[in-house]
């Protein structure tokens, strides 16, 4: 008799668990997706395909980008990255942020919460977010 409150708590963990992930996957797709939608971005041209993207996808609320306006403090300051790594280093970030650990990243922040873009992004915006932040000299 005392496994039915038992099974029930491990049954409303588990909705509650697929509820919230369901929110965030919801919020950073389809919501990003209806925005750039709206703004008819031209995707031939990686750059500025990224840098949408960089705003859209949420990299503005938590990285500093003084070209992008964005004064994020959560994850490494991007200003002049182009000039400090390679694109198969910012592909490889973007797709598996866990993958390397920036050197200017806050301590103990980074990993957990960058989400890793690989598992929702399609190949060719991963590629234009690093085009992107490539050509932030």
């Amino acid at each position: 008799m005392r496994r039915r409150p038992v099974q029930f708590a491990l049954a409303l963990v588990l909705i509650v668990g697929v509820i919230i992930g369901g929110y965030f996957a919801f919020r950073r797709t389809l919501i990003a997706d209806i925005r750039e939608a709206s703004l008819n971005i031209d995707t031939t041209d990686p750059v500025a395909h990224g840098a949408t993207l960089f705003q859209t996808r949420g990299c503005a609320g938590c990285h500093q980008l003084d070209s992008a306006g964005a004064a994020g403090d959560e994850g490494p300051n991007l200003t002049g990255i182009g000039g400090r790594e390679t694109l198969a280093y910012l592909v490889e970030s973007i797709r598996e942020p866990g993958a390397v650990i920036a050197d200017n990243c806050p301590e103990g922040v980074c990993q957990p919460i960058m989400p890793a873009y690989g598992t929702f992004l399609t190949t060719e915006q991963i590629d234009a977010l690093a085009a992107y932040l490539a050509s932030q000299q």
